[in-house]
């Protein structure tokens, strides 16, 4: 994926949440949009692809998991990374989706920079 496009996509309805993923990809000289919704998240992925989304799991209308498969009906390689306030990585739900390959990465929130920037390699953005 080092040849992909390398603007990442932050769903979040929080916009303190999308504001630090951000800060945190740009200070690793990564580019990346944010969506505050499911419906923004999808106009966009549509116009533009993104290698990494990171997608939070409580969102308005639409949770996380369920905007996990549409991203991925319109890409079927995006990496999806499922972010949680709510979910823990030894939830059922999430382990389950993870082996699935429904998502391919989890961060707890608080997360820290140095899991954020692992995540992002773990994708192959360099």
């Amino acid at each position: 994926m080092t040849d992909a496009p390398r603007k990442l996509l932050v769903v979040d309805d929080q916009p303190d949440v999308c504001w630090a993923l951000q800060r945190v990809l740009s200070l690793h000289g990564i580019d990346s949009e944010a969506a505050a919704s499911a419906g923004e998240a999808l106009e966009k992925m549509r116009r533009e692809r993104f290698p990494v989304v990171f997608v939070d799991a409580k969102l308005p209308r639409m949770d996380g998991m369920e905007l996990a498969e549409k991203l991925r009906s319109l890409d079927r390689d995006v990496f999806i990374v499922m972010v949680s306030g709510y979910y823990y990585e030894d939830d059922r739900e999430v382990r389950s989706a993870l082996e699935e390959g429904r998502i391919q990465a989890f961060l707890a929130k608080p997360f820290d920079n140095e899991t954020v920037v692992e995540v992002v390699r773990k994708a192959g953005v360099k």
